[in-house]
């Protein structure tokens, strides 16, 4: 019985050593987290005041989630965990020096040091493990401005942004895991020895959707998308494209401690998330054509992986991802590349410099409304097709700028009414207003041209016809009717007559006529929508002659 009592008394006192951690060990540990100037700190969502310039973390072994907030910059996510043991866990080592003693005691006191070592071993790191105050945070954290990604704001003077094409290409050799089985072990970024390293081994399924909401979201956040619904106001001196492919990823997930058994990649001590991204972005003009190209790579900020992430662990997983492809698109933003992109204003100024083009009038002009298609073309470049109509007797043409965007510099084959073939070539083109002239090579040849009318003496409701190629070069010269449905004004220079006429993309660059067969507009774009009909629109004949400097004499 003596025996006894003295190995329940020597363990009581080796299990007490090994608790110090939680007697002497406050509940709370001031830690010293420094932040740029006028920035705002949040933990766990919530305000905290610092006292003595430090704040007070709870040691209840479960990571903190901090965000510094600061005008001009995104948010920056980082987490404490307290993976650091504390100096007591050397306390729970001293009963080892009982067991020299047990070497000398007599036998039964001997058995009573053994006993009480065996089960205070067995139990005693179990329970160390699991007192919460026996972990310390890192004692200093620094969190710099240049750590934090600043936000450039568009001004009134650069062009808007449209996220044209998302593409996701994740697939085998371009996704890499790090599953760190310890937390410290990813603070000391230890080489791949200390880690369980996944590469390559699946593919990652996240609707393309939800990098498209991400993308506009931060482009229109930050002022680069046109948020005002006008359906007139882009254009190739206010307008880009992008294009983002996503084309690398890498996840790191960071365990507190203990192996992976529940999931795949999560375990029910995972703490953290985070991922590395790469997206190719193009840059696109108005018209499609190519600008320039973009690469970012980026690592997202720190993320805790929330008991809700347990129980659906791609929540996390996308959360990492958004957040890397939100400082990706900022990074693209910021880039000289597409800044050069958003000021560039030149072909205005390059068309303003053209001198007047003079054309003769034509003496060969249509008189009856039925020989409208005597002056009508299809018009075939290597990338695209449309419509156009003649202006005089020497073969000139006049069609949308988009028609041969791409292919300015080729030849531009020509069909007439009777399918006869033409060579033409670009005489003059306004990217600015969506307008092009042409001139068949051919000067040998006389032409049957339209009369240009006065669109400013249309009237609403007036009867009006589309003559052009609706669909592809065997329909072409067909004729559809309609009225003028309105008057919109694109800028503050130019305008478009709205009609309900029935026309289709190749209907593009071909002439809108009245009764008498007076060219009053181009045809230039239809609006396409469920529910949407009868929404085609013509840049007036006065406005593109303007933009190309025509003069007639």
């Amino acid at each position: 019985m003596k025996h006894f009592l003295y190995t329940v008394l020597v363990g009581i006192l080796m299990l007490n050593l090994s608790g110090c951690a939680f007697i002497f060990n406050s509940e709370y540990q001031k830690v010293s987290i420094q932040i740029p100037d006028d920035a705002e700190i949040f933990i766990n969502g919530d305000t905290v005041v610092a006292k003595d310039g430090k704040y007070p973390l709870k040691r209840d072994h479960a990571p903190k989630q901090i965000t510094v907030k600061k005008e001009g910059f995104k948010d920056k996510n980082i987490i404490a965990y307290p993976y650091r043991r504390t100096g007591f866990k050397f306390m729970s080592f001293l009963g080892l020096t009982t067991l020299p003693a047990a070497l000398i005691a007599p036998r039964g006191t001997a058995r009573s040091l053994i006993i009480a070592n065996i089960v205070t071993y067995s139990v005693g790191p179990p329970l160390y493990k699991r007192n919460k105050r026996g972990f310390n945070y890192d004692k200093k954290i620094v969190i710099k401005e240049e750590d934090m990604l600043p936000v450039l704001k568009k001004n009134e003077y650069l062009k808007n942004v449209a996220l044209r094409k998302v593409a996701v290409d994740l697939e085998g050799k371009n996704i890499d895991y790090d599953i760190y089985s310890k937390y410290k072990n990813y603070k000391k970024n230890l080489p791949k020895l200390f880690y369980k390293y996944n590469s390559g081994s699946s593919s990652i399924k996240i609707p393309n959707t939800i990098f498209s909401d991400i993308l506009n979201q931060v482009l229109a956040e930050n002022g680069y998308i046109d948020t005002t619904d006008n359906l007139f106001s882009n254009n190739h001196q206010n307008f880009i494209y992008i294009d983002a492919t996503i084309d690398n990823y890498k996840l790191h997930l960071i365990e507190g401690g203990v192996s992976i058994k529940n999931y795949v990649a999560y375990s029910t001590y995972d703490i953290l998330a985070k991922a590395e991204l790469g997206v190719q972005w193009k840059i696109f003009d108005y018209y499609g054509t190519p600008i320039d190209s973009i690469y970012t790579q980026t690592t997202s900020d720190e993320f805790i992986i929330t008991e809700m992430d347990k129980l659906d662990p791609i929540n996390s997983i996308q959360r990492s991802i958004m957040n890397a492809l939100d400082k990706a698109t900022l990074e693209c933003i910021s880039s000289p590349k597409l800044q050069v992109a958003l000021n560039d204003f030149s072909y205005a100024d390059i068309e303003k410099a053209w001198e007047e083009f003079e054309l003769i009038h034509p003496k060969n002009a249509i008189e009856e409304l039925p020989d409208i298609v005597q002056a009508s073309v299809a018009i075939e470049s290597s990338k695209d097709y449309g419509s156009g109509f003649i202006l005089n007797d020497e073969g000139y043409i006049l069609t949308n700028y988009h028609i041969i965007n791409g292919s300015e510099e080729e030849a531009l084959k020509i069909i007439n009414y009777q399918q006869k073939e033409y060579t033409a070539k670009l005489i003059r083109a306004s990217k600015t207003s969506n307008v092009a002239l042409l001139k068949i090579v051919d000067d040998t040849l006389s032409f049957t041209a339209l009369k240009i009318g006065n669109p400013n003496s249309s009237k609403l409701a007036e009867i009006v016809y589309a003559v052009g190629t609706p669909s592809n070069v065997d329909y072409a010269q067909t004729i559809s009717r309609g009225i003028i449905s309105s008057q919109r004004e694109r800028n503050k220079n130019s305008s478009y007559i709205q009609t309900d006429v029935s026309v289709n993309y190749s209907n593009s660059g071909g002439a809108l006529v009245n009764k008498q067969g007076q060219v009053l507009g181009i045809i230039s774009n239809k609006l396409v929508d469920f529910g949407l009909e009868g929404l085609a629109f013509a840049i007036p004949i006065d406005e593109a002659l303007t933009a190309l400097k025509i003069k007639w004499k």
